[in-house]
């Protein structure tokens, strides 16, 4: 979940937000008293949007994870201020409350959940005292007890509480391992994963079993931890899945994962270990959506957060669809942990807007998409065509604008030569049902497996995303192969070129007078130089991403586009070839003119 410093919000525009909203919506009322800082605060309903946000009196605090408690409470993390805040939903004044954590050092609270006895425990990154606490705020005065990891490059990011025994058990990304905190002793336990690196994200129990499932967010893996027997069991996705984080259950037992590092929801069915992704909307400012934290309701939806997107999504796997409604305030919405309320109501953060945000579980799209569950088989490069409906749901007339998405590409961008459409608007009427055709030809280099291709109908605020999903039998080419490996053939062909070229000239040179000193013209050196160059910006990732409570995963979030470095390496890898052949033959050609004629 990483929000890259050249996309960070300014200091100065957070603090202008900040102020707007106090201005308009905040009565401030600030008092201390044991249990902490409480403030009067005013929900913001937005116009034509089914999500209210409730500002954050408390300047700069972060949000990263909130958790729903009995009585319309709600607890989430101040991460910038290293405080735990307390939101109640139905307080007519003061419905916001902070507790300071005692941490000498300043404490960075990651995330955080409820036990039984409704006790909050979080996680610490504190670099000198990477912990995870737990916060009685029942008792007077509130009293805060702290666990140290005690483990080398320890980050502690996720946090879940094991109903059934009272345990708490959390993810140490850095340190590779998920950590267990013993309920009666307090005693930390380390499990180690088995890939090295596998950096551990969040965790989610499977009801009814011994199972906590764990995604591995750089090692792009899902695993099974037994809590009884202490096994791990890792599950290789067939299907591309970068920096999956977010994790939940279903009652079936198949688990789901958000895809951070791309743009999908993508479903593990542990029985025959296979998946399938469901993709959001195509990214656009930035190059994935980057779903976030996951939450599974009563009906078996999957809600979660577009972390680069701005939207919240909900996926509902009985229908394929899945709906997307636009987060009010502009920024890059984040939640490291949501929350579902005791209605079914989604809660989550922004943190960069400093607000907390709700969306009812009734919530509706305005268009019904249709989708196609079963697979349909295709082969790479063969073209197929299908009539996909739309319906406006309301009383009203309604504009819908359309779009495709595919599961082709790793990070969710689509082009038309893939996935095309008969028309990309149209407008319906009330209760109306109309067909477009959605035309797939998945590329020719395209390896076999299972891929989704979609319609995306949206009115500007909310958006429905119906799917397809193909059974892609990839063939094999020759050209294909050529084309995908074109920058190493050429090169590789150069530098033969070349050291075939310093082989005979040595060699030449042998029996020339001793002034003859062979040597690879500068051009050349030049031209080797600038494509290693190119070579380097090729393979070495870009740097590494700020990541709120967790630590950077594979890159993502960069700005969509065109893969100009790759464009780059081809023509460079070309251009590279020419010149090196143009200066053999040119130093070949001198020789030639140089050497003496022969007398007759």
């Amino acid at each position: 979940m990483c929000l890259r410093l050249r996309s960070r919000q300014s200091l100065a525009l957070t603090f202008a937000i900040i102020f707007f909203l106090s201005v308009t919506t905040i009565i401030a009322q600030r008092s201390s008293n044991l249990n902490g800082t409480s403030s009067l605060v005013s929900q913001q309903p937005s116009s034509n949007s089914s999500i209210t946000e409730f500002p954050i009196p408390f300047t700069g605090s972060g949000p990263n994870a909130i958790v729903s408690a009995p009585n319309h409470i709600f607890w989430f993390v101040e991460y910038n201020t290293g405080e735990i805040g307390e939101f109640n939903e139905t307080a007519k004044s003061n419905p916001f409350n902070q507790f300071p954590i005692p941490e000498a050092g300043g404490a960075i609270p990651a995330s955080l959940a409820l036990d039984g006895l409704g006790r909050i425990w979080f996680t610490d990154q504190n670099k000198n005292s990477p912990s995870v606490w737990v916060l009685d705020a029942s008792s007077s005065p509130v009293t805060f007890h702290q666990y140290v990891t005690n483990t080398p490059n320890s980050t502690p990011v996720f946090v879940i509480v094991d109903n059934a025994t009272n345990d708490v058990w959390f993810t140490d990304t850095t340190a590779n391992s998920i950590g267990k905190v013993d309920h009666l002793t307090g005693q930390i336990t380390d499990y180690p994963l088995p890939t090295s690196n596998s950096g551990p994200a969040e965790l989610a129990l499977q009801s009814g079993t011994s199972y906590i499932w764990i995604t591995e967010s750089f090692a792009n893996k899902v695993a099974r931890f037994d809590m009884t027997s202490h096994d791990f069991q890792e599950f290789t996705p067939s299907v591309s899945l970068v920096s999956p984080v977010g994790i939940a259950v279903d009652r079936n037992g198949n688990v789901w994962v958000s895809e951070h590092g791309g743009s999908s929801i993508a479903e593990l069915i542990p029985s025959d270990s296979t998946f399938r992704k469901y993709p959001t909307t195509q990214p656009s400012t930035y190059k994935t959506t980057a779903p976030a934290t996951i939450s599974i309701d009563k009906q078996g939806r999957f809600w979660f957060v577009e972390h680069f997107g701005n939207r919240v999504g909900r996926l509902d796997p009985a229908t394929g669809i899945m709906d997307e409604f636009a987060i009010p305030t502009s920024g890059l919405a984040y939640s490291l942990r949501n929350a579902l309320d005791i209605s079914g109501n989604f809660w989550f953060t922004e943190y960069t807007a400093n607000q907390l945000g709700m969306i009812p579980s009734n919530a509706t799209s305005p268009i019904a998409v249709g989708s196609r569950t079963a697979p349909l088989a295709v082969n790479a490069g063969q073209t197929v065509a299908l009539q996909i409906s739309l319906s406006d749901t309301t009383a009203s007339s309604v504009t819908v604008n359309l779009n495709v998405t595919s599961t082709f590409t790793t990070y969710g961008q689509t082009s038309v030569s893939e996935v095309a459409l008969s028309n990309y608007s149209l407008m319906l009427n009330p209760n109306q049902a109309k067909t477009v055709t959605l035309t797939i030809t998945p590329d020719g280099n395209l390896p076999s497996g299972l891929y989704t291709a979609g319609i995306v109908a949206t009115d500007g605020k909310t958006s429905s995303v119906g799917v397809v999903f193909l059974q892609v039998h990839g063939t094999f080419s020759i050209l294909n192969l050529l084309q995908i490996y074109l920058p190493a053939i050429v090169i590789a062909a150069a530098s033969i070129l070349i050291l075939t070229s310093i082989l005979i000239r040595r060699g030449r040179a042998r029996s020339a007078p001793l002034d003859s000193n062979p040597r690879l013209p500068i051009g050349t050196v030049l031209v080797i130089g600038t494509i290693l160059i190119v070579l380097a910006v090729q393979v070495i990732p870009p740097s590494a991403a700020k990541c709120i409570g967790l630590p950077p995963p594979p890159p993502n979030g960069q700005p969509a586009g065109p893969d100009y470095v790759g464009l780059g390496l081809d023509i460079g890898s070309l251009a590279f070839f020419v010149v090196v052949l143009y200066l053999i033959l040119r130093s070949r050609h001198k020789n030639r003119s140089s050497r003496p004629e022969k007398p007759d």
